[in-house]
């Protein structure tokens, strides 16, 4: 995993650096490397050349600044985790915009950046995690993190994607054990007919989940409740501390 972190002052550089290394001891995650940056200029320039699994982006930066970084990242990688490390709470709804994972408030606290570095990998160990789409004439492969959601049928499914196309496909298992066999940590089961990529989650009630992909709402199952529920709130942990 490579991992770019853009701050103005040093002293925050050593302090994730610190985190960093505990989290790789922690994790015995032994591939991963940090450039550190102290404008955004810097990465900007070399961003055609250089992607990172993770930025770690200051939004006050002098000339540059964080958003516009973000920005050029996003125009770059839609998927990308990108993170802003900030002094308050000002810029929480242009954030949302560029579909930022975490707002770390400064002073810097292990647990958060350890949060980002944990995703991060998930993403990146999984970003090529695909399912192959069958029928008689064809087969498709599809990345898991281009699917939105996956729906239940009578021996088969339908799943559809981003982009807002839809696949169906035979399955020969129950759907339960298909559901079972997804390599993918993000695509969770909310009901007995709903798998749902929790990445493109726009909000959930107690009752039903928005995908920022679709205009309808995903019903929760009883039965999936308390578990999907809980693996919403810990995706959604975004409180800045």
């Amino acid at each position: 995993m490579r991992i770019a972190v853009v701050d103005d002052e040093k002293t925050y550089h050593r302090i994730i650096d610190d985190f960093i290394k505990k989290w790789k001891e922690e994790t015995r995650h032994r591939e991963v490397t940090v450039d550190y940056f102290e404008n955004a200029e810097r990465l900007f320039f070399s961003l055609d050349n250089s992607l990172y699994d993770l930025y770690l982006l200051d939004i006050r930066l002098p000339m540059m600044n964080g958003f516009e970084l973000g920005e050029a990242i996003r125009q770059l990688n839609k998927q990308v985790v990108i993170a802003f490390i900030t002094c308050d709470d000002g810029y929480l709804e242009k954030g949302y915009e560029l579909s930022i994972f975490r707002y770390i408030r400064k002073p810097l606290y292990y647990d958060k950046i350890r949060q980002c570095l944990d995703y991060a990998w998930l993403e990146s160990e999984n970003k090529g995690v695909s399912l192959t789409i069958q029928s008689r004439t064809s087969h498709i492969k599809l990345l898991y993190k281009d699917i939105d959601y996956i729906t239940a049928g009578i021996h088969n499914i339908s799943v559809h994607t981003r982009d807002n196309k839809q696949y169906k496909m035979t399955i020969k298992t129950s759907f339960d054990q298909f559901a079972k066999s997804i390599p993918y940590p993000f695509m969770i089961r909310v009901h007995r007919g709903f798998l749902v990529n929790m990445e493109y989650v726009d909000r959930f009630t107690r009752t039903e989940i928005n995908l920022y992909t679709t205009p309808e709402a995903i019903p929760i199952g009883r039965l999936y409740h308390d578990e999907a529920i809980h693996k919403l709130k810990q995706y959604f942990n975004s409180d800045i501390i």
